[in-house]
């Protein structure tokens, strides 16, 4: 009898075992099953803070009303100021605020608004401080978008389809008491978004630029484009040349404001009050504490404007800040793209000086970019590519990128608006910058954006393009990208997802869309913008199905009809008016006027514009009025202008990360490895107990 209960017993216990085993097994098995499951655990709190796109924050700014008004004056110099800044009732003291941005800074510079995009650094002036883990938070102004929704629903596109994405939400503004509108604010892409994404900050990560428009002096960038220990040669001594450069003098503004283009010698304050000149920024100025007594912040080497680190030498031309037609100067020097294009030049970091000085980490060195050379080489070879690249995760990119017809980037051949993160040698693409998403930059035909090729989905030709080129010539790789295209089609259009995404949103944002006290467009014009960009969904997906199953044709443009008007919907010009160049504008030498372009109605073409020697013109292209060809350039045959490209007219919560590839499978092997560890483990004490059980059984049975 006690020999029967002591059996009991020891069966219960080894039952027990067996239960708890088989549940550590299936914990440890359950991120391979659901790989989200351990990231969403592990989000920032920033993400839920401000990031949680259910609801429009509340972003109430206060700053001395000189600062505010001396930062609108001078917004293309990107200076910080400091400010404070309550997000949904807590506030933050001593942040660093200043306007960014590239053309659209320069464009709104110009115009009589002073809707600004804006970005806060919560460690400006004190060292440490973050919003909840966030160092830093851009506040876009949602311009060239009567939609207010292209660069919402892009980012939540690239995050439904696996592709790590910037978090946003709707944020409603108020400066100094002032009501100031609706801005998106975006997440940006630094230290603290690479660890979400990537559980740790063990790469490199670059932000390629070619060309500026008007600037955003990419503050994230690391300490060698300011003549650091590793800038390339040509970047180092940058303030002797610039002293001296044309435009570094005093000048007077269009309000007769004395002004100072940058930071050589003394800031003037709007109405001529003087600023003490800043240091070389070892240190910082005095900022009050939150009890009002002054404190001194002494930062080591924070990151110089640089806009005189870009530019080696202003060309004849540049007005204003070196900047020539809004453009950053640099296009001169060992060709206008400097690397950003991915094509390859040579073995030498100074051939890539727009990857190089654009590195985002102050600790990546000379040796870390040698595998940004060797990927580029090898991309251009078209071997080894899954060995350089994350291939699956840059396909995604592409199906995202090519559904929105987002030139704006790489693709529409600017060559910028992007960034490439390495780790052990694998390169992603991560996405950047949308405003002009939804065929809002290069094209101005209804038509040619719904029936926009997917083969061919650049402006030149995908020779120039490696980046998506070389991958479209590998079979599997074209057949993997149409795959991703035909998901999009069919689980977030066709499912309902992207116009319940469009009302949901409309409903969050409407009554704040109405009291925009800064808004580019009218309420009416944002109506016919939300129904546009439904349209532009349904029937871009329409012709996306057809390119696919082989009724249009998917390397020139269709002909799929389509009730959008394309210009409800907003575009490049971003404001009532449109855009209008500067007046005698000569394009930098060697760059390129990508393929199948035509002016735009509306854009007037300055009197004595020249084309400089070495620049590419599209075939069949006519020269505008006025406008002179150097001597030895000869025009295209045909002398027409192309039907192609026109220059354009004057989902899921944050962090839900699910694509797979290189970056991913670095974390793989490593869970891999742990789960096979508790899975061994799970194993050496099950067998004992089933093999104590099959004998109990026995036992018991024999008896």
């Amino acid at each position: 009898m006690d020999e029967n209960v002591n059996l009991k017993m020891v069966f219960k216990i080894v039952v027990t075992i067996l239960c708890i085993a088989l549940l550590i097994t299936g914990m440890a098995l359950v991120p391979k099953a659901f790989p989200n499951a351990a990231e969403a655990d592990a989000q920032p709190d920033y993400i839920y803070k401000i990031f949680n796109d259910n609801v429009v924050n509340e972003i109430n700014i206060e700053m001395d009303e000189n600062d505010f008004e001396w930062l609108l004056e001078n917004a293309t110099l990107e200076e910080y100021r400091s400010c404070n800044v309550t997000i949904n009732g807590e506030t933050f003291y001593n942040v660093g605020i200043r306007p960014k941005g590239n053309s659209s800074l320069s464009q709104i510079a110009r115009s009589d608004s002073k809707r600004f995009s804006f970005k806060l650094d919560f460690s400006e002036y004190i060292d440490g401080q973050t919003y909840y883990g966030a160092e830093k938070i851009v506040l876009n102004n949602i311009m060239s978008d009567k939609t207010y929704m292209k660069e919402y629903l892009s980012y939540k596109l690239f995050d439904f389809m696996g592709v790590p994405s910037s978090a946003c939400a709707y944020s409603n503004i108020r400066i100094n008491g002032k009501d100031w509108g609706l801005y998106l604010a975006v997440e940006v892409i630094d230290e603290s978004y690479i660890e979400r994404h990537f559980g740790s900050v063990n790469g490199n990560l670059y932000k390629p630029e070619a060309m500026e428009i008007g600037g955003d002096r990419g503050e994230e960038r690391g300490g060698q484009q300011n003549g650091g220990p590793n800038a390339m040669p040509f970047m180092r001594g940058r303030r002797e040349q610039m002293q001296n450069a044309p435009g570094a003098e005093q000048r007077q503004n269009e309000a007769g404001r004395e002004q100072v283009p940058n930071q050589f010698g003394m800031r003037q304050m709007p109405g001529g009050a003087e600023r003490e000149q800043m240091p070389d920024r070892p240190g910082r100025d005095q900022i009050p504490n939150r009890d009002g007594t002054n404190q001194i912040q002494n930062q080591e080497t924070k990151e110089q404007n640089s806009n005189e680190s870009r530019m080696q030498q202003i060309p004849n031309g540049f007005g204003a800040q070196g900047r020539f037609g809004g453009f950053i100067g640099g296009f001169g020097r060992m060709g206008a793209r400097g690397g950003a294009d991915l094509k390859y030049i040579d073995d030498s970091p100074s051939s890539y000086w727009a990857i190089r000085n654009n590195a985002v980490f102050k600790t990546t060195t000379d040796a870390d970019f040698k595998k940004v050379i060797e990927m580029i080489k090898k991309l251009n070879e078209g071997t080894d590519l899954e060995k350089y690249l994350d291939v699956d995760e840059i396909l995604r990119f592409w199906a995202v990128n090519t559904f929105l017809v987002n030139l704006d980037g790489y693709s529409g051949g600017m060559y910028h608006n992007y960034y490439l993160y390495e780790e052990n040698g694998v390169f992603l693409i991560l996405p950047w910058d949308f405003n002009l998403s939804f065929a809002g930059f290069g094209i101005n035909d209804a038509s040619r954006a719904v029936n926009f090729p997917i083969d061919n989905p650049v402006t030149g030709n995908l020779e120039n393009a490696p980046l998506i080129g070389k991958l479209l010539e590998v079979p599997e790789y074209r057949e993997r990208y149409h795959g991703y295209l035909r998901e999009i089609v069919e689980k977030y259009i066709y499912s309902g997802v992207y116009e319940n995404s469009i009302n949901r949103i409309n409903a969050l944002i409407s009554d704040y869309v109405k009291n925009d006290a800064t808004a580019f467009y009218t309420f009416e014009e944002y109506q016919k913008g939300v129904q546009a960009i439904l349209t532009f969904g349904k029937d871009r997906a329409k012709s996306i199905l057809a390119q696919l199953e082989g009724s249009q044709p998917s390397t020139s443009y269709g002909s799929i009809e389509t009730t959008l008007n394309l210009s409800d919907m907003g575009g490049m010009g971003g404001m009532r008016g449109g855009m209008q160049p500067p007046r005698n504008m000569q394009m930098p030498d060697g760059m390129q006027i990508p393929g199948d372009m035509r002016m735009p109605d509306g854009i007037q073409i300055p009197g004595g514009m020249q084309i400089p020697d070495g620049i590419q013109m599209p075939d069949d292209m006519q020269m505008p009025d006025g406008m002179q060809i150097p001597d030895g350039m000869q025009m295209p045959d045909g002398g027409q202008m192309p039907n192609g490209m026109q220059m354009p007219n004057g989902m899921q919560p944050p962090g839900n990360m699910r694509f797979r590839g290189g970056m991913e499978m670095f974390r793989d092997n490593q869970q891999s490895e742990t789960q096979s560890t508790v899975l061994i483990l799970s194993v050496a004490a099950l067998i004992p107990g089933l093999i104590f059980v099959a004998k109990f059984k026995r036992r018991k049975y024999r008896a």
